[in-house]
């Protein structure tokens, strides 16, 4: 399922718009920024071609990443390349018409949950299944104990046509 951030943004460096930093997780890339961009406040700029721009936090730069664009609307389907450093983005802004910049805005790029050591810390509900499986293990040795017990309880009477020799004792 898609993820939309929506944000808000100006042509105009003097205007101030608080948006919040966009929050992604290393690797994501389900998620659009969309972007509504005014003209000193007014929605009544034409925007024909954008593309979105940003320094990323180990210092590689993406450029002319492409946009969707619907009015005032950009759209920004958020590539891999943008989320594959952990860190804070904090030049990322749209060009419009390979003329115009917009103000900027944050984007935090947070680690992803990665699969070292225990599952347990990381899957939902696996605790609860070792704690089963452990009570399993735990009665079926008991049980077995207890066959045990019985088995050394038999008072088995040994046949006097058989005696049991050591190798070696056997006479024809």
């Amino acid at each position: 399922m898609t993820k939309i951030a929506k944000i808000s943004l100006d042509i105009r460096k003097n205007v101030t718009i608080d948006n919040d930093p966009i929050i992604l997780r290393q690797g994501e890339n389900d998620v659009i920024i969309e972007a509504s961009i005014s003209n000193d406040g007014y929605p009544n700029l034409e925007i024909d071609f954008a593309t979105f721009e940003a320094k990323k936090p180990d210092g590689t730069i993406i450029c002319n990443d492409p946009v969707n664009v619907n009015g005032n609307v950009i759209d920004y389907p958020i590539s891999k390349h943008l989320t594959d450093s952990v860190g804070k983005i904090q030049d990322a802004y749209f060009m419009i018409n390979n003329q115009i910049t917009t103000c900027s805005f944050d984007i935090s790029i947070i680690p992803s949950t990665q699969l070292d050591g225990t599952s347990i810390n990381y899957i939902p509900g696996i605790e609860s299944i070792n704690n089963l499986l452990e009570s399993t293990k735990a009665d079926w040795l008991e049980k077995i104990q207890q066959i045990k017990a019985q088995i050394d309880g038999f008072n088995i009477p040994i046949d006097q046509r058989f005696e049991y020799k050591k190798v070696g004792e056997i006479n024809d």
